[in-house]
C-alpha cells in the first residue's frame, strides 16, 4: 500500500507526471483503493479552493486575536514550518491546479508577465509578511474577459440569440482574447512578528473547503509528532472540523417531518402522490462513502431510497389498458413485530430503448462560477457525453448554458458530433442566471416540439440560483405553466458544500419529471442509459394513490416516506391537483405500518366515502384491510382513470414475505435509522439485506452504506 506522503501522489493529481511516468505510476495505484482516494482528494481539494476564494477578501486579525497569537509565540511549540506543511501544500496543489490552463493565444497577454506585475505592486509590508510567515491562503483570481460581448472570429455554431458567444463556451485558444489569471498569494491575518500559529481554539483563519482533506492530513501528522505537539495539532483539527460542518450548513435540505401514526377512527384513509425520485439515495451514499460521515436528517428521504432499487414485479400484460400492474404484498413488520406492513407497488410497462418514440431534448447546463470543481461541470460534461452517445437516429439535442447571461451553444440537432463536441468546449465562470436559463430552455424545446414524441429539458446544476428570478414561488410556477404544454424537465444535480436539494426536487416536481443526484459517472450511467426509458418516456402523469383502512381490522396506520407527497383525501378525485409521474419501465413502492385492531396506536370538495362503513356494505368484503385506490392520467390527457383493489392479509411472517419485500423493509428502516428514528438496529438491518442482495450490484453497493454507518456510528 502506497504512504499517503508519497509525492508522486501529489505529482499525478496536478498532472505534473510525462506519459511514462503516468502509466507506470497509474499501473502502481491501481489496486490500491487508498492511493486512488487521496489523488481524488488533492484533486477535489484544489478545485474547492479555487472556487472558494476566487475574489474573496484577506480578513484581518482581530485585537482578541493579536493577543493570543503574542501570547501563544511565547509558549515552546513545535516549529511553524512543520505544523503549516500540510496546509501549504494543499495551498500548493489549489494553486497549481489553476495554473494548469493551455497557454495564451498568440498576442495576448503573457499571464505570468501580468502576474509579475501584480507582484511589484504589492506593498513593502506585505512583502515582509509574506516572508515571516508560510500560512496564506488563496485570494482567488479572475477572468480579464469575463464581461466582454465580442465575437472572436471563427466560432461557427457557438453564438447566443444576439449573435454574441454565449457565457461559458470556450473558445479554441486561437481565438482567445486573454487566459486565466492566476491568484495572488496573500496573506491570511498574520501578525508581522508571530512565528506561531494564527489561531488556537478560536476560529481559525483558514479555508472551509480545506476541511475533509485538511482534517486527514492533521490526523497522520498528530500520529507523528510528539505529544504536545499533537495536542497542538488537536486545536487545528477541531477547528478544521468546526469549519467543515459551516460549510455543510449552505447545502439546502426542505425540512422532513415525519408520518405519524393515525387512527382509523379520527382518519380512515390515505392519499398521496407517488415519486420515482431517486436523488436522496445517491447522495446519502455521498456522504457514507465518499465523505466518511453521516448524512444530515433532511436528506434522508425513505421513499427514494427504497425506490432506488429494481424489483422483480410483473410489468402489465401485452394489450393491457392500462400503463402499469398493482403489486401488493402484506407480511409482519420486521422492527415492530405486533404490527403488519402493507407493501403497495405499481410496475410501469417497459418500452424497449429502440421502440421507443424520438426525443426533442435540450440540455441546459449550469456553466456559473459554483460549477468550476470536480465534482460538478466535468463529471455533468461526461454525463451528458454518455447520454449523447446512445440516443437514437431519431432523436435530437440542443444546448442551453447559463451563467451571467444565458446562451443557446447548440441548436436543436440530431448530428452526435456535434453535439459532443459543444459539450467539451463548456467552461464554468460567472454568476447563476438560472431563470433566465430555464426560459431559453423551454423556448428552445418549443421551437422544435415533437407531437408523436417525448419533450424534454434536462437540467444540470448544484442548484445555486441567485441571479434573476430566484423564488421558488415563481420559479415553480413557471415551470409549472410550461409542464403543461407538454415539455417536461427532469433535474440532475452535482457537487457538494452548496448543493440544493430542497429547490431541485421542487422543480423536478412541477415540471411533470425526476429529480436524481449524480455522484459519480457510475450513478450517471444508471440514470441516464440503464434507465435511459423510463427518464426519457413518462407513461402516466398525476398518479395518485388513496387507501381507505377498514375500521373492523386497522386500528392505526402510518406511510413510511413521502412526507412532501401527502395529498388532501378531496385531492383524490380533483383533476387539477399536480401529482407524480412514472416512466417507462419504472417501479414505485409504498410502505404503510398498521396496526390492527386490538393493539395501542403509538373538510372541502366532495370526497368518496369509506366503503367498509357506508350504508350498502353488502357487497364489500368485511375481512379485507384496505381498499387501495389509484387514478391517473394518460401523459397528453386531462381526465383521471381509477383503478381499484381489495386487500387481505394473509397472516405470513416478515422471514415469509418475498425477497423483494424483505429488501424493500430493510432499506426502509435504515433510512429511518439515519433519521434516528425507532427501527431495527443496524446489524439487524444487514442481517436481512444480506439474504436478499443476491448479485445485484447496487444491493451489494447498499450493504457498504450500512456497514459504513455502523463504524461511523461507533
Amino acid at each position: 500500500m502506497m504512504d499517503r506522503n508519497d509525492p508522486r501522489l501529489t505529482a499525478y493529481a496536478l498532472g505534473e507526471m510525462d506519459a511514462a511516468e503516468r502509466a507506470a505510476f497509474e499501473k502502481a495505484i491501481e489496486s490500491d483503493p487508498a492511493a486512488r482516494a487521496e489523488v481524488d482528494a488533492i484533486r477535489a481539494l484544489g478545485g474547492k479552493l479555487a472556487a472558494e476564494f476566487a475574489g474573496a477578501p484577506a480578513p484581518a486579525l482581530t485585537d482578541e486575536q493579536r493577543a493570543s497569537v503574542r501570547k501563544a509565540a511565547a509558549r515552546k511549540r513545535v516549529p511553524l514550518a512543520i505544523l503549516l506543511m500540510p496546509v501549504a501544500a494543499c495551498l500548493f496543489a489549489a494553486v497549481a491546479l489553476m495554473w494548469d490552463r493551455p497557454p495564451p493565444a498568440v498576442g495576448a497577454p503573457d499571464v505570468r508577465a501580468r502576474e509579475a506585475e501584480l507582484t511589484l505592486e504589492r506593498s513593502e509590508a506585505e512583502e515582509k509578511r509574506a516572508r515571516d510567515s508560510s500560512f496564506a491562503a488563496l485570494a482567488g483570481g479572475r477572468r480579464l474577459n469575463d464581461d466582454a460581448e465580442s465575437d472572436p472570429a471563427g466560432a461557427p455554431g457557438f453564438r447566443g440569440p444576439n449573435g454574441t458567444v454565449p457565457p461559458g463556451v470556450r473558445q479554441p485558444q486561437s481565438e482567445v482574447q486573454s487566459d486565466f489569471v492566476p491568484p495572488q498569494i496573500k496573506l491570511v491575518g498574520v501578525d508581522e512578528d508571530a512565528e506561531a500559529p494564527l489561531f488556537g481554539p478560536a476560529t481559525p483563519a483558514a479555508p472551509p473547503s480545506a476541511g475533509v482533506a485538511q482534517v486527514m492530513v492533521l490526523d497522520s501528522w498528530a500520529k507523528k509528532l510528539g505529544e504536545e505537539s499533537a495536542l497542538e495539532v488537536a486545536r487545528y483539527k477541531e477547528a478544521y472540523e468546526r469549519l467543515l460542518r459551516e460549510t455543510e450548513s449552505r447545502e439546502g435540505y426542505d425540512r422532513i417531518r415525519e408520518n405519524p401514526f393515525v387512527r382509523v377512527a379520527e382518519e380512515d384513509s390515505s392519499t398521496f402522490s407517488i415519486d420515482v425520485d431517486t436523488a436522496s439515495y445517491s447522495n446519502v451514499r455521498r456522504f457514507l462513502l465518499r465523505e466518511n460521515r453521516l448524512p444530515p436528517p433532511d436528506a434522508v428521504r425513505i421513499e427514494e431510497m427504497v425506490n432506488y432499487f429494481s424489483y422483480a414485479y410483473e410489468p402489465p400484460a401485452a394489450g393491457s389498458p392500462d400503463p402499469f400492474r398493482i403489486h401488493i404484498e402484506v407480511a409482519q413488520c420486521p422492527w415492530e413485530t405486533s404490527h403488519r406492513l402493507a407493501r403497495v407497488a405499481i410496475k410501469g410497462k417497459v418500452i424497449d430503448h429502440r421502440e421507443r418514440p424520438a426525443s426533442n431534448l435540450v440540455f441546459l447546463v449550469d456553466v456559473s462560477g459554483s460549477m468550476d470543481q470536480p465534482d460538478k461541470l466535468p463529471l455533468v460534461q461526461a454525463s451528458l457525453r454518455l447520454l449523447a452517445e446512445n440516443l437514437g437516429e431519431k432523436d435530437r439535442v440542443a444546448i442551453v448554458v447559463y451563467a451571467g447571461a444565458a446562451g443557446l451553444v447548440l441548436p436543436s440537432t440530431g448530428d452526435k458530433r456535434q453535439v459532443i463536441e459543444a459539450i467539451e468546449r463548456l467552461r464554468a465562470g460567472g454568476s447563476t442566471a438560472g431563470a433566465a436559463g430555464i426560459q431559453l430552455a423551454y423556448e428552445t424545446a418549443a421551437a422544435s416540439f415533437l407531437k408523436e414524441g417525448t419533450n424534454r429539458v434536462i437540467l444540470c446544476t448544484d442548484g445555486d440560483f441567485n441571479v434573476g428570478i430566484s423564488d421558488d414561488g415563481s420559479l415553480t410556477r413557471f415551470i409549472e405553466e410550461k409542464a403543461k404544454t407538454g415539455v417536461f424537465l427532469s433535474v440532475l444535480g452535482f457537487g457538494t458544500g452548496n448543493y440544493q436539494d430542497g429547490k431541485m426536487q421542487q422543480l423536478a416536481d412541477k415540471g411533470n419529471g425526476n429529480h436524481a443526484y449524480i455522484d459519480s459517472i457510475l450513478e450517471a450511467r444508471k440514470v441516464l442509459l440503464e434507465e435511459m426509458s423510463g427518464t426519457l418516456v413518462t407513461i402516466a402523469k398525476d398518479v395518485k394513490i388513496q387507501v381507505f383502512f377498514n375500521p373492523r381490522r386497522v386500528a392505526g396506520f402510518r406511510l413510511i416516506g413521502y412526507e412532501n407527497r401527502m395529498l388532501r383525501k378531496q385531492d383524490f378525485n380533483d383533476d387539477t391537483k399536480d401529482a407524480g409521474e412514472i416512466g417507462a419501465g419504472h417501479s414505485v413502492t409504498a410502505l404503510y405500518e398498521l396496526v390492527l385492531l386490538g393493539s395501542e396506536v403509538p373538510a372541502a370538495p366532495p370526497v368518496d366515502e369509506n366503503p367498509f362503513v357506508a350504508k350498502a356494505t353488502a357487497t364489500v368484503d368485511s375481512d379485507a384491510l384496505f381498499q387501495l385506490r389509484l387514478r391517473y392520467k394518460e401523459p397528453d390527457g386531462d381526465a383521471s382513470k381509477l383503478l381499484e383493489s381489495m386487500v387481505r392479509d394473509d397472516g405470513k411472517g416478515f422471514d415469509g414475505a418475498s425477497p423483494d419485500f424483505r429488501w424493500a423493509g430493510a432499506v426502509a428502516a435504515f433510512g429511518m435509522a439515519l433519521r434516528d428514528a425507532k427501527t431495527l438496529g443496524l446489524d439487524a438491518i444487514l442481517e436481512i439485506a444480506k439474504g436478499t442482495a443476491g448479485d445485484d450490484t447496487y444491493r451489494n453497493e447498499f450493504l457498504k452504506l450500512v456497514e459504513t454507518a455502523k463504524l461511523l456510528r461507533r
